[in-house]
Protein backbone atom coordinates (compact mmCIF):
# COMPACT_ATOMS: atom_id res chain seq x y z
CA UNK A 1 0.00 0.00 0.00
CA UNK A 2 2.96 1.95 0.94
CA UNK A 3 4.00 2.00 -3.00
CA UNK A 4 1.17 2.87 -4.23
CA UNK A 5 0.22 6.48 -2.15
CA UNK A 6 4.13 7.55 -2.83
CA UNK A 7 3.53 6.78 -6.40
CA UNK A 8 0.60 8.55 -6.58
CA UNK A 9 2.04 11.37 -4.17
CA UNK A 10 4.59 12.15 -6.45
CA UNK A 11 2.44 11.84 -10.01
CA UNK A 12 -0.30 14.24 -8.06
CA UNK A 13 0.85 15.89 -5.47
CA UNK A 14 -1.61 18.63 -5.54
CA UNK A 15 -4.63 15.75 -5.27
CA UNK A 16 -3.07 14.00 -2.35
CA UNK A 17 -4.73 15.05 1.53
CA UNK A 18 -4.42 13.87 4.27
CA UNK A 19 -6.19 14.44 7.64
CA UNK A 20 -4.04 13.89 10.85
CA UNK A 21 -4.52 14.29 14.75
CA UNK A 22 -2.62 13.88 17.26
CA UNK A 23 0.46 13.14 14.37
CA UNK A 24 -1.38 10.18 13.05
CA UNK A 25 -3.45 9.81 9.61
CA UNK A 26 -6.82 9.48 10.02
CA UNK A 27 -8.12 10.02 7.12
CA UNK A 28 -6.89 10.79 3.19
CA UNK A 29 -7.81 11.07 -0.31
CA UNK A 30 -6.23 10.47 -3.19
CA UNK A 31 -7.24 12.50 -6.72
CA UNK A 32 -5.97 12.04 -10.31
CA UNK A 33 -6.61 14.89 -12.88
CA UNK A 34 -6.04 13.51 -16.65
CA UNK A 35 -7.10 15.66 -18.91
CA UNK A 36 -10.84 16.52 -18.26
CA UNK A 37 -11.13 13.38 -16.14
CA UNK A 38 -10.69 13.98 -12.21
CA UNK A 39 -10.82 11.19 -10.43
CA UNK A 40 -11.36 10.10 -6.80
CA UNK A 41 -8.49 7.11 -6.73
CA UNK A 42 -8.21 6.35 -3.26
CA UNK A 43 -10.70 7.50 0.15
CA UNK A 44 -10.47 6.26 3.61
CA UNK A 45 -11.04 7.19 7.01
CA UNK A 46 -10.74 5.26 10.35
CA UNK A 47 -13.88 3.86 10.99
CA UNK A 48 -14.49 5.82 14.27
CA UNK A 49 -14.44 8.94 12.81
CA UNK A 50 -16.60 7.97 9.82
CA UNK A 51 -20.39 10.11 9.88
CA UNK A 52 -18.11 12.86 12.12
CA UNK A 53 -17.15 15.54 9.01
CA UNK A 54 -13.92 14.41 8.75
CA UNK A 55 -13.67 12.73 5.44
CA UNK A 56 -15.87 15.33 3.53
CA UNK A 57 -13.59 18.04 4.63
CA UNK A 58 -10.74 16.06 3.33
CA UNK A 59 -12.85 15.17 -0.20
CA UNK A 60 -13.77 19.13 -0.41
CA UNK A 61 -9.39 20.14 -0.23
CA UNK A 62 -8.78 17.15 -2.74
CA UNK A 63 -11.43 18.10 -5.00
CA UNK A 64 -10.38 21.76 -4.65
CA UNK A 65 -6.68 21.55 -5.62
CA UNK A 66 -5.36 21.17 -8.17
CA UNK A 67 -7.60 23.49 -9.37
CA UNK A 68 -9.29 21.24 -12.44
CA UNK A 69 -10.94 23.15 -15.18
CA UNK A 70 -14.90 23.67 -14.17
CA UNK A 71 -15.41 21.26 -17.10
CA UNK A 72 -13.80 18.65 -15.11
CA UNK A 73 -16.02 15.21 -15.16
CA UNK A 74 -15.35 13.33 -11.14
CA UNK A 75 -15.74 10.24 -11.19
CA UNK A 76 -15.00 7.27 -8.74
CA UNK A 77 -14.90 3.45 -8.77
CA UNK A 78 -17.95 3.43 -5.81
CA UNK A 79 -17.84 0.96 -3.00
CA UNK A 80 -20.78 -0.69 -1.23
CA UNK A 81 -20.53 1.72 1.77
CA UNK A 82 -23.74 3.80 1.68
CA UNK A 83 -22.15 6.52 4.10
CA UNK A 84 -19.18 6.71 1.23
CA UNK A 85 -22.06 6.38 -1.39
CA UNK A 86 -24.07 9.16 -0.12
CA UNK A 87 -20.82 11.46 0.14
CA UNK A 88 -19.16 11.20 -3.33
CA UNK A 89 -23.20 12.32 -4.86
CA UNK A 90 -22.57 15.24 -2.81
CA UNK A 91 -19.75 16.08 -4.75
CA UNK A 92 -21.08 15.73 -7.90
CA UNK A 93 -20.13 11.74 -8.83
CA UNK A 94 -23.45 9.88 -9.61
CA UNK A 95 -22.85 5.88 -9.58
CA UNK A 96 -23.43 3.57 -12.55
CA UNK A 97 -24.14 -0.06 -12.53
CA UNK A 98 -23.89 -0.52 -8.47
CA UNK A 99 -24.82 -3.68 -6.90
CA UNK A 100 -26.70 -3.32 -4.09
CA UNK A 101 -26.61 -5.80 -1.02
CA UNK A 102 -30.53 -6.81 -0.35
CA UNK A 103 -31.35 -7.25 3.50
CA UNK A 104 -33.59 -9.66 5.20
CA UNK A 105 -36.17 -12.44 4.29
CA UNK A 106 -37.79 -12.20 0.74
CA UNK A 107 -41.57 -11.18 0.64
CA UNK A 108 -44.41 -12.73 -1.71
CA UNK A 109 -44.99 -10.47 -4.31
CA UNK A 110 -47.96 -8.91 -4.97
CA UNK A 111 -50.53 -10.65 -6.96
CA UNK A 112 -50.78 -8.73 -10.65
CA UNK A 113 -53.76 -6.30 -11.17
CA UNK A 114 -54.89 -8.38 -14.06
CA UNK A 115 -54.71 -11.92 -14.57
CA UNK A 116 -51.92 -13.24 -17.12
CA UNK A 117 -51.94 -16.58 -19.12
CA UNK A 118 -48.19 -17.49 -20.20
CA UNK A 119 -48.65 -20.30 -23.24
CA UNK A 120 -45.13 -21.59 -24.99
CA UNK A 121 -45.27 -20.84 -28.50
CA UNK A 122 -42.56 -23.49 -30.58
CA UNK A 123 -39.67 -25.64 -28.67
CA UNK A 124 -37.73 -23.90 -26.34
CA UNK A 125 -34.69 -22.06 -27.39
CA UNK A 126 -36.16 -21.38 -31.24
CA UNK A 127 -37.18 -18.22 -32.96
CA UNK A 128 -40.56 -19.67 -33.37
CA UNK A 129 -42.09 -16.59 -31.20
CA UNK A 130 -40.40 -14.31 -32.40
CA UNK A 131 -41.34 -15.34 -36.51
CA UNK A 132 -44.95 -16.40 -35.42
CA UNK A 133 -45.15 -12.42 -34.28
CA UNK A 134 -43.24 -10.72 -37.23
CA UNK A 135 -45.75 -13.05 -39.43
CA UNK A 136 -48.98 -11.03 -36.94
CA UNK A 137 -49.75 -14.83 -35.60
CA UNK A 138 -49.33 -13.51 -32.20
CA UNK A 139 -50.56 -10.62 -30.46
CA UNK A 140 -50.43 -8.95 -27.91
CA UNK A 141 -53.60 -8.67 -25.68
CA UNK A 142 -53.93 -6.34 -22.19
CA UNK A 143 -57.18 -5.74 -20.69
CA UNK A 144 -58.25 -2.46 -21.06
CA UNK A 145 -57.07 -0.07 -18.54
CA UNK A 146 -60.52 0.60 -15.85
CA UNK A 147 -58.46 3.26 -13.99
Amino acid sequence: MATALGHLQKTDPKGFHVAVKDGRVVAFASTILRGNTYFLSMFWALPRLQSKGVGRRVLTRAFEHPCPPASAVRCVFASLDNRAQALYLKFGMRPRGLIYPLKGAPKHSPRPAFNVHLAQIGPVGSDHARDACRRGEIRLRLPRCTA
